[in-house]
């Protein structure tokens, strides 16, 4: 686990519903592997075992990722104008 790879942010919830070890692993290695934008992966496993939580974490990190996009245009119009989620450089994700 390369704590330099942790998403910024997570979804809010008791620190001991967080994810584990693995499922971190998980959430860092599908950001690192489609943050070109591009690309699909799938996560499986029995009942119980995390996906959905799992999946709450990547949503935020997304939104979080778009967030910072967002906040280092000039003007909140940038984002609308032509070429908005290049100027974002948030690869229209």
């Amino acid at each position: 686990m390369m704590p330099d790879a942790y998403a910024s942010s997570c979804w809010p919830t008791e620190h001991h519903l967080g994810l584990v070890h693995s499922q971190q692993l998980a959430v860092n290695t599908i950001q690192s592997t489609l943050a070109d934008g591009q690309g699909l992966l799938g996560v499986n496993g029995p009942p119980g075992t995390g996906k959905t939580t799992l999946l709450r974490d990547l949503i935020a990190a997304i939104i979080t990722s778009r967030a910072d996009a967002f906040a280092k245009l000039r003007r909140a119009s940038d984002a609308f104008a032509s070429g908005g989620r290049e100027a974002a450089n948030d690869g229209g994700r």
